[in-house]
């Protein structure tokens, strides 16, 4: 992980300047080791607290988002399960499936960004994460697996032909849990639109 890599040479940069400051302060200045010891320490959590990577969702901190490790985790699972369907996408043979496959990646794309820019949403994106989006990247790996394994009997055939049609259910219950979660912002435009409708008419009856 990137952060992780970011957060250990923050660790060491501060690490290695606190030694530099114990070093100074006690051969050099000759100052007492019970004085060395606490400002180096200090050294170190200052320095570590100000070059350490900040954790965000978007552009906000999630030291300032309620419950933000918690929201922060859930994005990640939401990711996580995005590659795995973009993976399949790359394997599979069948272009309708193909097809299916890269609309669930599509949708599932635009709602990570919206859920990056609007992180209050995530907790309500919890069944799109969890269930349906988790469900599709499965679903994919194991037709990549039948697929692979190059059988063609009756129940593999029907099985596959369940699985475009599941598919296709997918995507439409993707698109359904985005426009729950723009519902606000849906409700708002309209709003927006009957106001400067009504707003036109009123001057142009004057």
């Amino acid at each position: 992980m990137k952060n992780d890599f970011r957060q250990n040479i923050a660790a060491i940069i501060s690490a290695a300047a606190a030694g530099g400051v114990f070093v100074l302060l006690l051969f050099l200045l000759e100052w007492s080791v019970f004085i060395d010891i606490p400002i180096a320490v200090g050294t170190y959590a200052g320095l570590y607290l100000i070059t350490k990577p900040k954790r965000r969702i978007g552009s906000i901190d999630i030291d300032f988002i309620e419950n933000g490790e918690e929201l922060e985790q859930k994005l990640l699972e939401a990711k996580e399960d995005h590659d795995n369907i973009k993976r399949s996408i790359v394997k599979i043979v069948d272009t309708q499936v193909k097809d299916e496959a890269e609309g669930l990646a599509e949708t599932s794309a635009a709602i990570i960004e919206y859920l990056e820019n609007n992180p209050s949403k995530i907790r309500q994106a919890r069944q799109f994460i969890d269930y349906y989006q988790d469900t599709a990247s499965k679903l994919l790996s194991k037709y990549i697996g039948l697929q692979d394994a190059n059988i063609e009997t009756s129940e593999i055939i029907q099985l596959k032909k369940d699985t475009k049609s599941a598919l296709a259910t997918l995507n439409k219950a993707f698109s359904g849990q985005f426009e729950k979660l723009m519902r606000g912002e849906i409700t708002d435009m309209q709003a927006e639109i009957e106001l400067l409708e009504q707003t036109v008419k009123m001057e142009m009856d004057r």
